[in-house]
């Protein structure tokens, strides 16, 4: 998932983690692909905001559920296309939410293709 010391950074560690994770997926793309100065990356992250705060906590990776709560509001607002976003309790429902991003995409590509 993330560096524990971004995670018990809160704040901080919450746009560090967001800066990390940009910085690496452009040098990523710029490497496939050198064309790629001015794309734009767009990241989401589903979870299961309580279920993993409490983990985190019970680990030991964390002191408190907030916490948590405080990195991912960091790691939002750090970066306009990223997105951490809460799937709520239930086994499959991040799976939901990316089967369903998925669907949309090949919809929009179907879409435009046929104009």
């Amino acid at each position: 998932m993330f560096l524990e010391s971004f995670l018990r950074a809160g704040q901080d560690g919450g746009s560090g983690a967001a800066h990390t994770l940009l910085d690496g997926i452009k040098k990523y793309v710029q490497n496939k692909h050198p064309e790629s100065t001015n794309w734009s990356i767009m990241v989401q992250i589903y979870a299961n905001f309580d279920g993993l705060s409490k983990k985190l906590t019970s680990i030991g990776v964390l002191e408190s559920p907030s916490e948590f709560h405080e990195f991912i509001r960091a790691f939002n607002l750090n970066q306009a296309l990223f997105q951490f976003v809460d799937v709520g309790i239930g086994k499959e429902r991040a799976d939901h939410k990316i089967k369903g991003l998925f669907e949309h995409g090949r919809s929009v590509v179907s879409s435009h293709s046929e104009h």
